[in-house]
């Protein structure tokens, strides 16, 4: 059986304007790159003009202090849930899933051709 595929030309994701967006924690995967496992977390924008506009950052896979600080997946994990994790303890990241946060991105980055926008910083939810 044949598998016929047409071809589309990518044109990036939606760059939206430089601010703080409320937004939900929509899902985590786990992936393999040049450096080791990392996870995507993927982020729905949830109020305002580009409510359901979707965002993502990618952290290494490791929940760690280091002598320099906890790593960017501590750092967030510990931020959304507002409490210090401690040694040992086993975290299931997909509880995360739903969650309220605001998502701070940049201004626009062109890389090989195509635009794209990093989330610089999860900050907890408004009160």
């Amino acid at each position: 059986m044949a598998m016929l595929l047409t071809v589309t030309q990518y044109e990036g994701e939606k760059i939206i304007p430089s601010d703080v967006y409320e937004a939900t924690i929509e899902s985590f995967s786990s992936q393999e790159g040049n450096f080791g496992e990392f996870v995507k977390i993927t982020f729905k924008i949830s109020s305002g003009v580009y409510q359901g506009v979707i965002k993502s950052l990618i952290a290494s896979k490791k929940l760690q202090k280091t002598t320099k600080g906890p790593t960017k997946l501590m750092s967030f994990v510990e931020t959304v849930l507002g409490k210090t994790i401690n040694p040992n303890e086993t975290f299931d990241l997909d509880s995360l899933v739903g969650k309220s946060v605001r998502i701070i991105l940049g201004g626009p980055i062109n890389k090989d051709g195509t635009d794209y926008q990093k989330i610089e910083q999860v900050l907890a939810p408004r009160i």
